[in-house]
């Protein structure tokens, strides 16, 4: 059975550097390696096609833009490359799963860092600091560390780290309970200040 005809326009696009072209206010992902190449575009009212030389390299559903302000993207994750894939991985239920096998003292301070959060994902990227370091040092040496980065600002006292840095503890911030930590485990020791 034939199909009927739809009418399509096309459009010609240089990828950008985020791998997306827009069309009518609507970013749609294209394969990452054609960062700077010409692309073809067929718009139907129901269906996006990217071509390049020829070769369609990519397909997606039509969607129409709400507004006007905030910019919709239609992404595919094999259009992203592999170092975009690990941070899209790196959101707050997968890094809280990951850390949940650290337990004790982690598992208090990760609880920590995301009710002091500002956004979810902020607290994402510092937490997987964190597994970084659990990786690096081994679980044992990171709950020693977190167990004393939280018995630091918890007492209303003063730890000072690198060049007369202080910071107090109704400001302790998760970013700076990362870098006593890096400190007590590169060097298993800081200065405290009462």
């Amino acid at each position: 059975m034939a199909e009927p005809f739809e009418i399509g326009r096309w459009f010609r696009h240089k990828v950008p550097p985020d791998y997306h072209v827009v069309i009518e206010g609507v970013a749609y992902s294209v394969p990452y390696r054609l960062i700077g190449k010409t692309v073809d575009v067929h718009r139907t009212a129901s269906l996006i096609s990217i071509f390049h030389k020829a070769e369609r390299v990519a397909s997606h559903a039509r969607r129409v833009a709400k507004s006007a302000t905030v910019r919709l993207a239609v992404s595919l994750d094999e259009h992203r490359p592999a170092s975009h894939r690990a941070v899209m991985r790196l959101n707050p239920e997968t890094v809280r799963a990951t850390i949940s096998a650290f337990g004790g003292a982690v598992a208090v301070l990760v609880e920590r860092i995301f009710q002091d959060a500002d956004h979810p994902e902020q607290a994402a990227r510092q937490v997987a600091g964190l597994i970084r370091l659990g990786a690096r040092y081994g679980t044992a040496a990171l709950q020693d560390a977190a167990a004393a980065a939280l018995m630091l600002s918890a007492r209303p006292i003063a730890a000072r780290f690198g060049p007369a840095r202080t910071v107090y503890s109704r400001s302790f911030m998760a970013g700076e309970m990362l870098v006593l930590i890096d400190k007590k485990l590169k060097f298993d020791s800081f200065e405290v200040v009462c």
